[in-house]
């Protein structure tokens, strides 16, 4: 038990797929490095809602970090409402104020560009579990 307990606090994502709907690439490397180390896995990063919807239909997902406003597709929220309906756990990483977030999404927890590594693990442990 002690091994399984000390597993759990030095990897906390440990069986967790996260998937990473990201268009900034550094941030995406960033939150995938911040997954990887913490133990999860990574689906993706992608920067387009279609490829994330593939990802959650052809593979599942255990969690989500996802950008509000991607370049090319606009507004994540047909990501997000597919995610919602799986029940997966959604967070937002953006820089979008959230007062400019759609009030549809209030529970959803929001990450502010620029956000800390261990602020994404500790946030992701929450909803993965």
């Amino acid at each position: 038990m002690h091994g399984n307990l000390m597993s759990t606090l030095d990897q906390p994502l440990q069986r967790c797929r996260v998937l990473v709907v990201e268009d900034e690439y550094f941030i995406a490397c960033d939150l995938c490095r911040a997954v990887r180390a913490a133990g999860g896995e990574v689906a993706g990063p992608v920067a387009r809602c279609a490829d994330g919807m593939r990802l959650l239909e052809e593979e599942g997902v255990d969690g989500a970090i996802v950008d509000v406003h991607l370049g090319i597709d606009g507004l994540a929220y047909p990501l997000v409402d597919e995610l919602l309906r799986a029940s997966v756990p959604v967070v937002f990483a953006t820089g979008i104020p959230g007062a400019d977030i759609d009030p549809r999404y209030a529970d959803i927890p929001i990450w502010v560009k620029p956000f800390l590594s261990d602020m994404v693990v500790s946030g992701l442990y929450g909803l993965c579990r």
